[in-house]
């Protein structure tokens, strides 16, 4: 990290200074945001709950009850309690029952394809290399999020953290910097680091699955069975030939 000579200008300050403004408003006014803090209520990180950080704010006096050098590690502790509290109130709120019959209701409910042109084997397994394909794909770019630590910077160069899987490692911040620089810098850029980290250490839209229009078409088929055989030359009294016809 950079000495504490570095410190942001006046650009990079406002622009930090309004784009964080932005968000706090819109978290004061939604009933999602958490907290989480440390033992001694030195810091406290505020969530949505998603598990998205929206702030980092420093007690006022602060340094008579820590020094800048353990800043570290009551951040990381503050940080983890306000991702517990969200994982919490996720699993609190989660109904297995009800997810399933979503997700059944969705299925039926799905329009199915007018599509009633006829599939030849080949067809249907240069449609399953596709998805083959498209799902190795996928789990090569799961595996480079999920297996790996990510680490980032804070802009300022003084707030270094590390995560994996949308959960905080480490947290190092200048104590030199820390022990000298405004308290609200000290928040913007500690938040800073948070937000980059917890953006590329998470999964993000793969969490909601491979997705792909290959994908798509071979749900599609098996969404309605009747259909699909029909297609494929099964129904009643229809045997294919050697080519699928």
């Amino acid at each position: 990290m950079n000495e504490a000579g570095w410190t942001l200008n006046d650009e990079d300050w406002e622009r930090t200074q309004y784009e964080d403004q932005d968000i706090r408003d819109t978290a004061e006014g939604s009933a999602n945001v958490l907290t989480g803090r440390d033992a001694s209520g030195v810091v406290t990180v505020e969530v949505m709950s998603d598990g998205d950080v929206v702030a980092v704010r420093l007690a006022s006096g602060w340094k008579g009850s820590v020094e800048p050098h353990s800043l570290n590690s009551v951040v990381l502790e503050a940080a983890n309690a306000a991702t517990a509290q969200a994982l919490s109130q996720k699993m609190e709120g989660f109904d297995p029952e009800a997810a399933v019959a979503g997700s059944s209701v969705r299925s039926e409910s799905a329009e199915p394809t007018a599509d009633e042109s006829h599939i030849t084997s080949e067809d249907a397994m240069r449609l399953l290399d596709a998805v083959t394909a498209d799902l190795n794909d996928f789990m090569r770019q799961v595996s480079a999020v999920a297996d790996q630590p990510t680490h980032v910077d804070s802009s300022g160069g003084h707030v270094t953290a590390s995560g994996q899987r949308g959960q905080l490692l480490s947290v190092e911040i200048n104590p030199q910097w820390a022990g000298s620089a405004r308290e609200s810098e000290i928040e913007a850029e500690i938040t800073e680091a948070l937000k980059r980290v917890n953006k590329k250490s998470s999964l993000g839209e793969l969490a909601n699955g491979p997705q792909s229009r290959n994908i798509a078409e071979l749900n599609a088929l098996v969404r309605d069975p009747q259909a699909l055989m029909r297609r494929v030359g099964l129904t009643p009294g229809h045997r294919p030939n050697d080519k699928g016809e």
